[in-house]
């Protein structure tokens, strides 16, 4: 008798802690989204930005917000309460409310403290314009560099700008000082060079295998094709509002 009401206790406080714990997280949530919505675009808790760089980030966001309705955020936290950064992405995400109702349109670049990771997170009225390959190729040409020289301020000045532009092409708008913006590079080229050598293996296999190599991938591809399941990371997550893809560095 006396073991089962130990273990009840111990059961009892356990679940106090998740409780208490679940509690912690969402004030934290909370607490950021009551300071970003007046107009404030960057909620720099770690202070990685420097005054200049966020007062013309937030310039530019507002700008967004009034010429588009889309909306960017940028946050930066100390810790992520317990959780990864992916789902801590998304929960606060849907905390802000970034984006209207109506379109979904929102952007949330998040920067966490300790280890400076990045994560993009993107609203499903923008995943045909900034996907998730697209958003980690901005992370990569414009944040991750300037992360390991030791000047986030830079990466997350031109990393907004690369957003921006890409919501630029979206409504087809233009904003202020925009000409000055750094370019996103092209994958053009690459993708290029792989239709050649795509082609030049096709063209040598009908040569030596009269095509045998090219009909076996074709129907496999065709198989697999008519038979999987597409998965992607859409869906939905807490307080009721849809968030799309993303991607982290």
């Amino acid at each position: 008798m006396k073991a089962d009401l130990k273990k009840i206790g111990l059961l009892s406080l356990l679940l106090c802690f998740l409780l208490s714990f679940q509690v912690f997280a969402e004030t934290s949530y909370q607490d950021i989204a009551k300071e970003v919505r007046q107009d404030i675009y960057v909620y720099d808790q770690c202070e990685f930005v420097d005054d200049s760089a966020e007062e013309q980030i937030n310039s530019w966001i507002k700008e967004v917000k009034d010429k588009t309705t889309a909306e960017i955020f940028v946050v930066t936290v100390e810790d992520l309460d317990g959780s990864l950064l992916e789902r801590y992405g998304y929960d606060l995400f849907n905390a802000i409310e970034i984006g209207s109702k109506e379109e979904d349109n929102g952007l949330l670049l998040l920067i966490a403290g300790k280890d400076q990771k990045a994560r993009i997170v993107i609203g499903r009225g923008l995943e045909a314009d900034i996907s998730a390959a697209k958003s980690g190729r901005i992370l990569d040409q414009f944040f991750v560099p300037y992360r390991e020289e030791g000047n986030l301020s830079e990466g997350v000045f031109y990393t907004t700008q690369a957003l921006i532009s890409e919501i630029s092409e979206k409504y087809d708008v233009e904003f202020s000082e925009q000409e000055n913006f750094v370019k996103e590079e092209s994958d053009n080229g690459f993708y290029l060079l792989i239709a050649i050598i795509v082609i030049i293996c096709i063209l040598l296999d009908c040569s030596f295998n009269r095509g045998r190599i090219t009909i076996f991938v074709l129907e496999v591809l065709s198989e697999s094709g008519g038979s999987s399941h597409h998965s992607s990371g859409s869906g939905r997550s807490g307080g009721g509002r849809t968030r799309g893809s993303g991607a982290s560095r």
